[in-house]
């Protein structure tokens, strides 16, 4: 009793540390992160719920018993809400978008709504659960159906986040399909060993699991570009400027799309988010794979890496023109995807700060950017 208990609480702090640790860097009001906080904490209160149906157990006091049994019934609400949330988590994580949730609770919803009676039902007729002469809670006669129920909903959401790899990162991709797991290992388990109380804190390993690979994510890249964000651009900024044990020398490239204007308005938007999702792409191919890339506003990128030699930036510049000119001659839209870049690097005898070179890099891609303006003029 003691060890679980201290299981539980355990998976708790645990818990009330993700969700300070996100709350901080990320906007609660997003869907993702709205899906898993209710999560998170959905898992809280049924590890609770589970603490005081162990130390309320074979009480013989009413009040014992009242408890007891209350906390059987939000144990088996929070259970079935924890099932509706994940499967909104796994919908918008593959399609981004509120469409399907109608869908998900006309298919779900009668079922669970009858499910959610049985179980209001059960605080007096036992349907799911039920309190002895004893005061001991005891299986009810349904429990076995609303185990297999809880299960297939979980075997559904992995057949659907299989069926829909292709649209799915592949982190994402194996956090999301492991998720279900540890759940249904425990499921098993306790069937055949109702003492070893496992199911909950293995949805907080779960949750810990979804928190490293996807959520934590979303802090720090970029949506649409899946590069990192200004955040994360930030705080490179940041260290490199305090950290005084960075032993190789320091090289930067800005980068700006030329005419996004352009593209945006003559075109649309979705052509607009085109242009930035390939810039990514072909800045990640031409860098190597421990260099910094951000979307650090609209158009503009950030590439910051540590190089041994200064030649080393001019390879990764002509690998950037060259892939770039290769995407163009591929490429089946309307205009030419061109960039201007400001490049050098960084020397603190030179200097001031970290803020002060990336400025002057700034004004020498908007000064490239004026010649190839001044360019495509004269060759008009």
């Amino acid at each position: 009793m003691i060890q679980l208990s201290q299981t539980n609480i355990i998976s708790i702090i645990i818990l009330i540390i993700i969700y300070f640790s996100l709350r901080k860097h990320t906007k609660a009001s997003h869907y993702s992160n709205r899906y898993f906080f209710s999560l998170l904490w959905f898992n809280v209160a049924v590890l609770i719920s589970d603490i005081l149906i162990v130390q309320f157990n074979g009480s013989a006091t009413s009040l014992g018993r009242y408890v007891l049994l209350s906390a059987l019934t939000i144990y088996f609400i929070v259970a079935l809400s924890i099932l509706v949330t994940w499967l909104f988590y796994v919908d918008h994580r593959i399609n981004k978008r509120l469409k399907n949730i109608k869908s998900i609770c006309v298919i779900f919803g009668p079922i669970l709504i009858v499910h959610l009676v049985l179980l209001v039902l059960s605080f007096n007729r036992g349907y799911f659960f039920y309190v002895d002469a004893n005061g001991f809670h005891q299986r009810g006669e349904m429990l076995i159906p609303l185990i297999v129920f809880n299960v297939s909903v979980f075997a559904f959401s992995m057949g659907y986040i299989v069926f829909n790899q292709k649209y799915i990162p592949i982190s994402d991709f194996k956090a999301l399909l492991f998720f279900p797991v540890p759940l249904i290992l425990a499921v098993a388990v306790q069937l055949f060993e109702p003492q070893l109380r496992v199911l909950w804190p293995s949805m907080t390993l779960s949750i810990l699991v979804i928190y490293i690979y996807i959520q934590s994510k979303i802090t720090n890249t970029d949506s649409l570009t899946g590069v990192f964000n200004r955040r994360e651009y930030e705080y490179q900024v940041y260290n490199i400027e305090n950290n005084k044990n960075i032993k190789k020398t320091i090289g930067a490239i800005l980068i700006d799309i030329n005419n996004f204007k352009s593209i945006n308005d003559d075109m649309s938007h979705q052509a607009g988010d085109k242009a930035l999702i390939e810039l990514g792409r072909i800045l990640t191919k031409s860098v190597r794979k421990n260099d910094f890339i951000a979307r650090i506003g609209g158009d503009e990128f950030c590439v910051i890496m540590q190089i041994d030699k200064e030649d080393k930036l001019f390879e990764i510049i002509n690998r950037i023109e060259k892939n770039l000119a290769d995407y163009n001659k591929k490429a089946v839209h309307d205009y030419c995807l061109s960039i201007s870049m400001g490049y050098g690097i960084y020397h603190d005898k030179y200097y001031e700060s970290m803020e002060n070179f990336l400025y002057s890099l700034d004004r020498k891609m908007y000064e490239d950017k004026a010649k190839s303006k001044q360019n495509l003029s004269v060759s008009i």
